[in-house]
């Protein structure tokens, strides 16, 4: 026995179909553009402490008070670095 409204009802099926695979796309772009907003956030993060920490370092370096090392015989920290 053929049912008289399959047919409309497997074309309202695939209508449904599509609209969910579209929105799950949609879904699955934002999900990508938060994670690599996210990874340059984390990258700027990275940058920044690697900046803090080479000027502490050198700001320890310049405030030592041990003048017989190897470093301050060769550079004072008031000698300007040469541009490069």
């Amino acid at each position: 026995m053929a049912y008289p409204h399959a047919r409309s009802a497997r074309g309202a099926a695939l209508i449904i179909a599509m609209v969910l695979v579209a929105v799950l796309a949609v879904v699955a772009l934002a999900l990508v553009r938060r994670s690599n907003n996210e990874m340059d956030a984390i990258g700027g993060k990275r940058n920044y402490d690697r900046s803090v920490s080479c000027a502490e370092a050198g700001g320890r370096c310049c405030s030592a008070s041990s003048a017989s090392s190897a470093w301050t015989r060769r550079r004072s920290c008031s000698t300007p670095m040469p541009a490069t």
